[in-house]
């Protein structure tokens, strides 16, 4: 849990320099396939991401490739 909030930490600094430099681009926090079935998949954290507007890029680490991006 200690890693997701320093990574969503990280997100809303990166996220607020992008909004200044790059208004038109938008910022995704990149989660590994299973921390999203743990924690972005069920209701809560779909309630975080949402209200965070926090887009993601999910992908399996074993297969190295890209499962979905959410917006």
């Amino acid at each position: 849990m200690a890693d997701l909030e320093s990574a969503l930490g990280q997100f809303l600094l990166y996220r607020a320099a992008l909004k200044k430099l790059a208004p038109k681009r938008k910022l995704f926090l990149a989660i590994r396939d299973d921390v999203y079935d743990a924690i972005f998949a069920q209701p809560e954290g779909e309630f975080v991401r949402e209200d965070g507007d926090i887009h993601l890029l999910v992908f399996n680490a074993d297969r190295q490739e890209v499962v979905q991006w959410i917006s």
